[in-house]
């Protein structure tokens, strides 16, 4: 029963992304995609046993003196894809053409990048809720169903997926891959070993999914350490025991972590090698995109990366969807560094991940079992959620929301299992306030999350599907008239005046008054339905 219940709460969210993902309109499955599906442009060339794309570059692009200058390529250049020796190729991870798009097309034709983004974004949130409900079994067995299937509900809302879902395209396919495989990492390293599970196969499984998440985005090679350093305590426990042996059974359980992550690295290597002559050369400074990169470990970029990804508030309108994205940084970015407007930082929009910061604290009086161990965990899993996007920027110098989807659960999923904690270790009034903000933290993260996946990177819904858009703002309206009365000031006047009409009006209607800006006013206009028979339309 309590399963049953936790997986009525994953449908909900799941059918939340597809829905988020199709913008209310049908995939358009066995439609041919055209040339800027790039996952299946990719695919397609895979299939036919090449590895640089079939689309030829215009012969524009080799009379230009400087082909990769973004001024001068922009009416030619196949835009963000990586021209290297009069080929075009991808420096977006093979490892979701090869996995997804690839099967998907020997079956049935081109798969639309949104669904595919869909459809990685549940498998995403499907491990990382296992994890969860891992963690919460182990450590907090206690823990009420309500309790435990609202902790999913938050993580399914509060991790940027439903935001990355709006208008996805290749970039978010990417990152939902990613996102995906780094949760079956940590769950695989989590389990290994537990409940009668063979320790090797376990660790084998998280080192794999770690190495697959590397060939989905390459800067998830910079949290690789940060994740294997979860499964240091199934690979040293062998060595507790003593005895002979307990050296090469530590080694056997090192090398079953190990060998698919190099595995993998191995072959992500040999496909750079035969595409750019490089191991370790993705096609990045050969991206035809429209800016040139800050360089690699320019410190410049931490401080800005910081800002966006945790710190840039939202901007509140007294209109559906009422919460929008917006990132403006109060100083100047370095030259070069992409930064995505629509961005919101997580701390912002998912302040129940502060409660990190009183961890021992909430852990030292917890009613837990084996607190020890969950303390390591939310220690490791922190780390992780923090260093991923930091040392990303000195590799990547660039800050959108998207990104945020990458190391969000590394953050939600200790930050919700300290909460099920403090609650525990209360009683009382004392719980009753607890839980008071917990469902205020919680309530808004969730809700955030919701609110900023409506109008996503682009605003791709109300400009792709204006009738549902106007159709979910007339459902809102009551709260936007309760919300104008409550935050916006009544401001009243009175005027006396009077109206002089003519014999006949120029134009079919003239404004008479008008209150407002340019982007937003409210007009009252003047008609003229027949001799000397006026009407006012607002």
């Amino acid at each position: 029963m309590r399963d049953r219940a936790v997986f009525v709460v994953l449908l909900l969210v799941v059918a939340f992304y597809f829905w988020t993902a199709s913008n209310g309109k049908p995939f358009g499955v066995g439609q041919p995609q055209g040339e800027e599906s790039f996952y299946n442009v990719l695919a397609d060339a895979l299939r036919h046993g090449q590895l640089h794309l079939r689309l030829e570059p215009r012969p524009e692009m080799f009379e230009l003196m400087e082909p990769y200058e973004p001024a001068r390529n922009d009416p030619f250049r196949l835009h963000d894809a990586s021209l290297y020796k009069g080929k075009y190729y991808l420096y977006f991870g093979v490892v979701p053409a090869f996995l997804l798009f690839v099967p998907w097309q020997l079956v049935a034709g081109d798969l639309p990048e949104n669904l595919g983004a869909a459809i990685l974004g549940a498998a995403a949130l499907f491990v990382w809720g296992l994890a969860l409900r891992r963690m919460i079994r182990t450590h907090l067995p206690g823990t009420p169903l309500w309790m435990e299937a609202g902790a999913l509900l938050t993580l399914g809302l509060a991790n940027v997926m439903p935001f990355l879902m709006r208008g996805a395209v290749v970039y978010e396919v990417a990152i939902a891959a990613g996102t995906l495989f780094l949760g079956a990492a940590v769950w695989f390293l989590l389990t290994a070993g537990e409940g009668g599970r063979p320790l090797a196969t376990g660790l084998a499984l998280g080192g794999l999914c770690l190495g697959l998440a590397v060939g989905c985005r390459p800067n998830h090679v910079l949290v690789a350490p940060f994740v294997l350093v979860l499964a240091g305590p199934a690979v040293l426990a062998p060595s507790h025991a003593g005895g002979p042996g307990a050296t090469e059974r530590r080694g056997r359980a090192a090398l079953a972590l190990l060998a698919p992550l190099l595995a993998v690295g191995l072959l992500l290597g040999l496909y750079n090698h035969a595409r750019f002559g490089s191991w370790t050369q993705f096609g990045t400074p050969y991206q035809l995109g429209g800016m040139r990169p800050v360089p690699w470990f320019d410190p410049r970029a931490l401080p800005t990366a910081f800002y966006f990804h945790f710190l840039a508030p939202p901007v509140f309108k007294l209109d559906f969807p009422f919460l929008l994205p917006h990132g403006a940084y109060p100083g100047t970015t370095p030259e070069g560094f992409f930064t995505d407007s629509s961005t919101t930082g997580f701390l912002v929009h998912a302040p129940l991940v502060l409660i990190l910061l009183f961890a021992g604290r909430l852990l030292r009086g917890a009613p837990v079992e084996d607190a020890a161990r969950l303390r390591f965990r939310i220690l490791a899993l922190a780390a992780a959620g923090l260093a991923l996007p930091l040392l990303t920027s000195l590799v990547f110098a660039a800050a959108a929301m998207r990104y945020e989807a990458e190391f969000a659960g590394f953050l939600i999923l200790p930050a919700l299992l300290l909460w099920i904690a403090a609650d525990q270790s209360t009683r009382g009034r004392r719980r009753v306030a607890v839980r008071a903000a917990a469902f205020l933290v919680l309530g808004w993260s969730a809700l955030a999350g919701v609110a900023l996946s409506f109008s996503g990177n682009m605003d791709v819904l109300r400009l792709h599907n204006p009738a549902l858009f106007a159709a979910l703002a007339g459902r809102f309206e009551p709260l936007r008239v309760a919300l104008g009365r409550l935050l916006a000031s009544d401001q009243r006047a009175l005027v006396r005046m009077r109206v002089a009409f003519p014999e006949r009006l120029v134009g079919e209607a003239e404004p008479l008054l008008s209150s407002g800006d340019k982007e937003a006013h409210d007009v009252l206009w003047v008609r003229q339905l027949g001799p000397g028979t006026f009407a006012f339309d607002l």
